[in-house]
């Protein structure tokens, strides 16, 4: 594992190091988002008991990696690398009075070949392969509990329940170890470049299985699954480093012109809505925002945000209350067009119903330990990007990510 990262790295630190030999070279890094996400997959009969793969929604992958491209002017070359995590195996399993719905929790390593044509300088048309790796972040779950069943059924052994819920445990069991590593990918997509910022549309698809064949019970059973998504990429070009950083007299027009030329405004409000990331649908949040900017580039932003969740079939409902603050850097600042990083501490207060577990046939229990009431202290950050209609009032995308969520969703604000 440790020797797979050092490679990784060191295949980074190379291309990093082509990029500012050569005008033509660029790199940067970029974030990663899932819009949608497709699994295709074969049902299992295991004698009492079948697998159902693929049956619940998947939780949108996230992350964020690095990209290096040769730029020409009617074609493009790129390698990158994303980290991201997602849970890529879904399955509902059912027998006589059992239905357990589970998923394995992964995280995912890819690198990509790229290529493209450019029909206009701005506008980029790509294709390219990758390889993956994947595993699980958690350990064998079921382990403890299918021990505890085992010398349940010991102690009963005419008990049918228990044998089908142990029968059941050692499915899924086998169904998370059934994860294979390394795995081959292939990519289309659409992007376009403004300025610095590089925006990318790309759909991905599994040319290899991500199972392979399971043993219960010394039966061998043959699993297959793929897997097809929708990914927005949006990313930052930092080189070419002659033309940005070394060529002084150009380096001076920009700064007289963004000095004399773009207003500045020191006091920015925005009013947000948006989507959790994972699992889209259970969670909106709404947020107002104040940013009061000490330079053209930097500033501090404070927000208060209101958080709704549900929880889909089970009656989970919860209200969250944030307090966000944060530093904000402006990469790219023009008079139409910015691209802004924050990043701090959230505080935030929830309450509410939140229901886990406990449902059987259509009857769900709540307990003391349902109910929600707790503060917790977070860490975010947010990349946006936002657009002057004119040259107060601003709109644009936004993604956060925080300690425990991803949200994504549109603002609009107004510069005074």
């Amino acid at each position: 594992m440790k020797n797979t990262f050092k490679r990784i790295l060191l295949v980074g630190l190379s291309l990093v190091g082509a990029a500012a030999s050569a005008q033509e070279w660029t790199f940067g890094p970029r974030f990663n988002l899932d819009l949608s996400n497709r699994q295709t997959a074969n049902q299992v009969r295991l004698g009492a008991v079948s697998a159902v793969l693929g049956q619940i929604p998947e939780a949108n992958a996230v992350g964020a990696g690095l990209f290096v491209r040769y730029d020409r002017p009617s074609w493009y070359g790129q390698a990158e690398t994303n980290y991201m995590g997602q849970r890529v195996l879904n399955y509902y399993i059912t027998g006589p009075a059992i239905g357990l719905s589970d998923g394995t929790p992964l995280f995912r390593l890819d690198g990509r070949l790229m290529g493209g044509y450019k029909p206009l300088p701005w506008l980029r048309l790509s294709g390219g392969l990758g390889a993956v790796y994947q595993a699980t972040t958690q350990g064998d779950k079921y382990a403890s509990y299918i021990d505890l069943l085992q010398q349940q059924l010991t102690a009963n052994p005419a008990n049918t329940q228990i044998a089908n819920e142990l029968k059941a445990r050692k499915v899924a069991q086998a169904l998370q170890n059934s994860v294979r590593p390394y795995g081959l990918e292939a990519y289309l997509g659409v992007g376009v470049d403004i300025g610095g910022l590089t925006v990318d549309l790309t759909h991905r698809n599994t040319l290899t299985s991500q199972l392979s064949d399971i043993i219960v019970e010394g039966q061998p059973y043959a699993l297959r699954q793929h897997n097809a998504a929708w990914t927005l990429q949006v990313g930052y070009r930092l080189f070419p480093l002659k033309s940005h950083l070394l060529n002084t007299r150009k380096r001076s027009r920009a700064y007289e012109r963004i000095s004399k030329e773009i207003p500045f405004y020191r006091n920015e409000i925005h009013i947000a809505g948006g989507m959790q990331g994972e699992d889209i649908g259970s969670a909106f949040l709404y947020e107002n925002r104040y940013t009061r900017y000490l330079t053209r580039r930097f500033g501090l932003s404070g927000g208060l945000n209101l958080l709704r969740r549900s929880g889909g079939s089970l009656p989970s409902q919860s209200m969250e209350v944030q307090l966000v603050t944060a530093a904000r850097f402006l990469p790219l600042y023009s008079r139409r067009h910015t691209v802004g990083i924050s990043a701090g501490p959230l505080l935030a207060y929830q309450t509410g119903v939140q229901v886990n577990s406990g449902q059987s046939g259509g009857v769900v229990s709540l307990t003391d330990q349902s109910a929600v009431n707790r503060i917790d202290l977070q860490w975010q950050g947010m990349v946006d990007y936002q657009f002057a209609v004119s040259d107060r009032l601003i709109t644009g995308p936004w993604l956060r990510l925080s300690t425990d969520y991803v949200y994504a969703g549109v603002q609009v604000g107004y510069r005074f």
